[in-house]
């Protein structure tokens, strides 16, 4: 069986502010016999016997007793889609054997004219169902490994939706692969603004997930949207200004000079001057290190969709003035931060500090780095695992729900 994670519920039930790792020493043996008279009646309602019933049994009953006996918190309930949470390893069905959802293309207006395209996945059965809103980090783009997370959502029961920001892939709007902090905030406003009106959408359960560059939206707008159910930021960057300190000065100066004259063009109505957004140490790029070129497989598109490894120049400038790790304590929703253990492209501090912030924040301390926690890194399966159980528990989508039966 392979080790489960290491994971944290609230600050108030974490007296030592660490991760907690579970194994089976940490839990009493009443918590494992309660926790496993409690799996045995679910699995059995479902109809589960057998090989199957045992493999699932062992694996619920290590979550329920770790919820229950070793953080001693109130008893979390298991749904049956719960029983499908870790389904990529050899003791659950891999979701290569579950059916993919439905994914239709759309396109969302902006108050700029310009139009966000965004993949909605809708779950099987009658609304209104929970949603999540979903983009990518910096420089890249909804194929470049949103869909593994939204599918797996939506067979969970969510209607997710993951878009492109202006500017980007399927998008419209110039000039193309620009970040602007305040245009993408504006986006997911956008995107969030459109679930909440869907006739199958709840709009008492709707919820934010950033990763990466897009974890800086995802903690801002959780803090200034009251309408938010809960939120999901995962290897996060929530403090330009510590971002921008991990780059040596040298490269930083001239990151900065670049932007700045790619700024002044702008102004003079000369096209953009683009940059690499990911390089190897030692090249010239926004992000310069061994991490950055290991990503770059992972969030490649495979589908053809357009993406260059670029950005404009000017994209640099101003992100040190964007610090949401300064509104934690206004977040009001339930809020999971997964933070890598070895992440060298997004700070670790200022992420750890939001979990701990937050007055519902949960943290998760992923394995590998920062491109470990999607599909084909180190620590996919069970951030994929967390975040479903973060949202079975906040959201409750219901039971049977979705496309995962």
């Amino acid at each position: 069986m392979p080790t489960l994670p290491t994971y944290c519920r609230s600050a108030a039930e974490r007296p030592d502010r660490a991760a907690l790792k579970l194994d089976d020493r940490q839990l009493s043996h009443a918590a494992r016999d309660a926790a496993a008279a409690r799996v045995a009646g679910l699995l059995r309602a479902k109809g589960l016997t057998g090989d199957s019933w045992h493999s699932r049994a062992n694996e619920q009953t290590r979550q329920v007793a770790y919820h229950e006996g070793a953080v001693g918190s109130a008893p979390t309930a298991i749904t049956p889609a719960a029983a499908h949470l870790n389904t990529r390893t050899n003791t659950m069905r891999s979701t290569n054997e579950i059916a993919t959802p439905t994914r239709t293309t759309l396109r969302i207006r902006t108050a700029s004219g310009d139009e966000i395209e965004a993949w909605v996945y809708r779950p099987e059965g009658e609304g209104p169902h929970p949603a999540i809103v979903l983009a990518h980090g910096f420089a890249a783009v909804k194929a470049g490994g949103l869909a593994p997370f939204a599918e797996q959502f939506c067979r969970e029961g969510f209607l997710a939706i993951a878009f492109d920001y202006r500017q980007w892939s399927g998008s419209t709007g110039e000039p193309r692969d620009e970040v602007s902090v305040p245009r993408q905030r504006e986006d997911y406003r956008t995107v969030l603004d459109w679930a909440f009106a869907q006739p199958d959408v709840d709009p008492t359960r709707v919820v934010v997930w950033g990763t990466s560059f897009s974890g800086l939206h995802a903690v801002e707008i959780a803090a200034t949207d009251a309408r938010l159910c809960a939120a999901i930021a995962q290897c996060p960057l929530v403090d330009g200004l510590a971002g921008v300190t991990m780059v040596p000065p040298g490269r930083s100066l001239r990151l900065f000079g670049v932007g700045l004259w790619d700024r002044v063009g702008a102004l003079l109505g000369r096209p953009p001057r683009y940059i690499p957004a990911g390089v190897a140490p030692g090249e010239f790029g926004f992000i310069a290190n061994a991490q950055a070129v290991e990503g770059l497989d992972i969030i490649r598109p495979k589908d053809g969709s357009e993406w260059h490894n670029r950005v404009a120049a000017r994209s640099v400038l101003g992100i040190a003035a964007h610090r949401p790790v300064r509104k934690a304590a206004d977040i009001r929703c339930p809020i999971l931060v997964v933070v890598a253990e070895e992440d060298t492209i997004a700070p670790k501090a200022p992420a750890l500090r939001v979990a701990e912030r937050a007055p519902k924040g949960e943290l998760y301390r992923s394995r590998g780095g920062h491109y470990g926690t999607y599909e084909g890194g180190v620590d996919y399966d069970n951030v994929l695992h967390v975040e479903i159980e973060f949202l079975h528990r906040h959201v409750q989508a219901p039971a049977g729900s979705g496309a995962s039966v």
